[in-house]
C-alpha cells in the first residue's frame, strides 16, 4: 500500500487566509463598532489584519460607515454625477489586466468595468466619496495582491484620488515599500513608488480619464509571469 502527504504550500495557503478574512470583515467590524473586542474571539483573523495593509484598510472604511450607523449619525448621501462618456468607443476585452515580462500587472480600466466596480449602495451612501474599488482576483498574480481605489476629490468636483495598493505575500506588512505605480492616460502620465504600507496616491486626477486609465503595478521583488 502506497501513501503519501501533500506538500504544504505557503502561497496558497495564504491566499486562502486572506479570502477567509475578507468574506468576514464585515462581521468583525460590526462587532467592533458595538463596542466589542473580536480580537478575543478571532485572535487568527486578528493577527492577518495586522500584517495586511488591504485587509487593514477595507476595515477602516467599515468602521466608517459602522460609526454613522451605530451613532445614528449617517449624512445625507453626496451626489457624484458620473461623467457622459458615450462619446468614447466601446471595446470589452476578455479580461481587464495581464502580466508582462518579469512580473509588471497591467489593469486596463473601461468604461464597461468601471460600471462593475461601483461600491454598495451603502458604502455611497454613508461615505459618499469612493467612486470605484477594483480588487484583483486572488490567486491570478502569484505572489501578489493589489487594490486600486477611486475615490471623488473634496474640492474639485470634476476631480479624482486614485489610490494604489500593492502588497508582496513574502514580506512583512509593514515592509511593502519599493514598487512601481505608473498610469497613462491620454498623453498624461502618473508615477510613484509605494510607501512601507504598500500604497501610493495619485491626485488630482480628472474624472473623465479614469475610463481611460492604464495602470502598471512592477513589484519591488519580480514575480514569475
Amino acid at each position: 500500500m502506497i501513501s503519501g502527504k501533500q506538500s504544504f504550500n505557503p502561497e496558497k495557503a495564504a491566499v486562502a487566509e486572506h479570502q477567509a478574512v475578507q468574506e468576514q470583515l464585515s462581521s468583525y467590524a460590526t462587532i467592533i463598532a458595538q463596542g466589542q473586542r473580536p480580537e478575543e474571539q478571532y485572535p487568527e483573523m486578528a493577527a492577518h489584519i495586522a500584517r495586511c495593509p488591504i485587509c487593514r484598510a477595507e476595515l477602516a472604511e467599515l468602521l466608517d460607515i459602522g460609526a454613522a450607523v451605530f451613532t445614528v449619525e449617517a449624512p445625507q448621501a453626496a451626489a457624484y454625477p458620473l461623467a457622459d462618456l458615450s462619446f468614447l468607443p466601446s471595446r470589452q476585452p476578455t479580461r481587464p489586466w495581464w502580466v508582462e515580462g518579469a512580473g509588471r500587472l497591467v489593469v486596463m480600466f473601461s468604461e464597461a468595468l468601471l460600471s462593475s466596480l461601483r461600491p454598495s449602495v451603502l458604502i455611497g451612501s454613508m461615505r459618499g466619496r469612493l467612486l470605484y474599488d477594483y480588487t484583483q482576483e486572488l490567486g491570478t498574480v502569484p505572489g501578489l495582491n493589489a487594490r486600486i481605489e477611486v475615490f471623488a476629490s473634496d474640492h474639485q468636483a470634476d476631480m479624482s484620488c486614485v489610490r494604489v495598493y500593492v502588497e508582496m505575500l513574502h514580506r512583512d506588512s509593514f515592509n511593502q515599500h519599493g514598487s512601481s505605480v505608473v498610469m497613462q492616460a491620454a498623453q498624461l502620465t502618473w508615477q510613484g513608488i509605494t510607501d512601507d504600507t504598500g500604497s501610493v496616491s495619485f491626485e488630482p486626477i480628472p474624472l473623465r480619464m479614469i475610463p481611460q486609465l492604464r495602470i502598471e503595478i512592477t513589484p519591488a521583488d519580480p514575480i514569475e509571469p
